[in-house]
């Protein structure tokens, strides 16, 4: 890996972590409410990070992008 930055970037980072996400998964498998609302979280995470690339919200021509990983 080659590093061609020639000085420090001005970020801003911010992590989401959902609590017991892997209990949250396990309860998926019996109650398929609690399915959807998963998915509906997930969808909205999505959605943002579209809108912070193509939609109204997006900012990336001023060097502002919203990661997902």
């Amino acid at each position: 890996m080659t590093v061609e930055l020639e000085q420090y970037e001005k970020r801003i980072i911010a992590f989401i972590d959902i609590l017991g996400f892997r209990e949250h998964i396990n309860q998926t498998i019996m109650n398929p409410n609690h399915f959807k609302k998963i998915k509906d979280v997930l969808n909205f995470i999505s959605e943002l990070k579209q809108d912070n690339d193509q939609g109204t919200l997006s900012q990336k021509s001023i060097g502002r992008e919203v990661t997902v990983f």
